[in-house]
C-alpha cells in the first residue's frame, strides 16, 4: 500500500467512527443517557482505531470469496436473531401489506381493490409476498424470514458492485 492509500484509508476510517459516535450520542441524547454513550464511545474510539486496520489487513488476506461468505453469514446471524428475538406485531403499513398478499394468495383479483389501486406500490409488494404464502402458507415468520434473506441477498449484490469498482 502506498503513503498516500494509507492516509485516504485512515482518512476514511476516521470519517467512519465520526459519523459512528455522531449517531451513538444523537441516539443516546433522546433518553438522557449522554454520559454513558460519551464514556463507552471514549472506550470504543481506540480500539476500533487500532482494530479496524488489522481487521482489514486479515480480511483481505481471506480472499473475496471467504469474505463474501464470512459477511453474508454475518447478515444472516444478526438479522435472523433479531427476526426470532423482537416479534413484531403486524400494525400500519405492515399490516396492509401482509393483509393484501394473504388475499391474492387466495385469490388473484381482488374485490374492492380501489385502496390498492390508488397505491401500486402495496400491489407490488403484496403479490410478490403472495407466492411465497401460497408456495410455503401463511406462517407467522414468513415476511421476516424473506426479509432476511433479501437482505443477505442485496448486501451480497453490493459486495460484488463494491469489489468491481
Amino acid at each position: 500500500m502506498t503513503a498516500g492509500a494509507g492516509v485516504l484509508t485512515r482518512t476514511m476510517l476516521a470519517l467512519t467512527l465520526a459519523l459512528l459516535g455522531t449517531a451513538l450520542m444523537l441516539g443516546a441524547s433522546r433518553d438522557g443517557e449522554t454520559w454513558k454513550a460519551l464514556g463507552l464511545a471514549l472506550l470504543v474510539l481506540p480500539v476500533l482505531w487500532k482494530g479496524l486496520p488489522l481487521l482489514c489487513g486479515r480480511l483481505a488476506r481471506l480472499g473475496a470469496a471467504k469474505v463474501w461468505l464470512l459477511l453474508t453469514l454475518l447478515c444472516l446471524a444478526v438479522k435472523g436473531a433479531w427476526v426470532l428475538l423482537v416479534r413484531v406485531t403486524p400494525s400500519g403499513d405492515y399490516a396492509t401489506f401482509w393483509g393484501y398478499a394473504k388475499a391474492l394468495a387466495r385469490q388473484p383479483v381482488l374485490e374492492g381493490g380501489r385502496y390498492m389501486a390508488l397505491f401500486p406500490h402495496i400491489f407490488g409488494y403484496s403479490s410478490f409476498l403472495s407466492w411465497f404464502i401460497r408456495l410455503l402458507g401463511p406462517g407467522a415468520l414468513l415476511a421476516q424470514g424473506l426479509n432476511v434473506l433479501l437482505t443477505a441477498a442485496s448486501g451480497s449484490l453490493l459486495f460484488l458492485l463494491g469489489r468491481r469498482w
